[in-house]
C-alpha cells in the first residue's frame, strides 16, 4: 500500500514541474496561476492513478528489523532534513558544511522562479548563457513558494517526503537489508 502513496507523490511532482515547464515556456514566465494549475494538474493526475492503484494494494507487516530500519532511517531524514537551512537573526544558515556550496545556488533558483525571472533560466554563474542545469525539484520548490509556501520549510517539507518515498522504495525493494545497506554503506 505504502509504495502506491510514494508512487502517486513522486508522479504529482513530475507532473507539476513538466506542466510548469510547458506553460512556464510558453507564457515567457512561471506565474502564480501557472504554479496553481501545475500543482493542482499533478495533483490530480497523480490522485486519480494512485487510487486506482489502490484496490490492488498489499500490506508489509512490521517486523523487528523492519522497525529498527524505519527508526534509524527516520534519524537520518530529521537530521538531515530538519536542520537543513534555519534562519539565525538576519542569515540563512546551514545546517550541514557540505550543503555550503549548494543550498544557495538552489535558493537563488527557487527565488528566481518565485519572482517571476524569465523562463528558461539565465545561468547565474555565466552571463548570457542558457541555464543547463536540471532544476526540476528547485522548480518544484518555485512552485510552492508561489503559492505561498515558505522557502525555509518548502525545501525541509519536500525533502522529508522525498526521504520518506526513498525509505519506502527501499524497503519495498529489499526490505530492512536495502535501507540498512542504504544508511550505513
Amino acid at each position: 500500500m505504502s509504495i502506491r502513496i510514494a508512487t502517486g507523490i513522486l508522479l504529482a511532482c513530475c507532473l507539476a514541474s513538466t506542466f510548469a515547464t510547458a506553460l512556464g515556456l510558453a507564457a515567457g514566465q512561471i506565474t502564480p496561476a501557472v504554479a496553481i494549475l501545475s500543482l493542482g494538474f499533478g495533483a490530480m493526475v497523480a490522485g486519480l492513478l494512485t487510487w486506482k492503484m489502490w484496490l490492488d494494494a498489499e500490506v508489509i507487516r512490521p517486523t523487528f528489523w523492519n522497525v529498527a530500519a524505519w527508526s534509524a532511517f527516520g534519524v537520518f531524514l530529521f537530521h538531515g532534513f530538519l536542520w537543513l537551512i534555519y534562519v539565525d537573526g538576519d542569515a540563512w544558515m546551514a545546517g550541514a558544511r557540505y550543503n555550503l556550496g549548494d543550498l544557495p545556488l538552489h535558493i537563488t533558483f527557487i527565488q528566481a522562479i518565485a519572482n517571476g525571472a524569465p523562463f528558461w533560466l539565465e545561468n547565474p554563474i555565466f552571463a548570457d548563457t542558457p541555464l543547463r542545469y536540471p532544476i526540476g525539484m528547485d522548480l518544484f520548490n518555485g512552485l510552492l513558494a508561489l503559492v505561498g509556501v515558505d522557502v525555509q520549510r518548502g525545501l525541509i517539507w519536500v525533502g522529508l517526503t522525498g526521504g520518506v518515498c526513498l525509505g519506502i522504495t527501499l524497503q519495498r525493494w529489499g526490505g530492512a537489508f536495502a535501507m540498512g545497506g542504504f544508511l550505513f554503506a
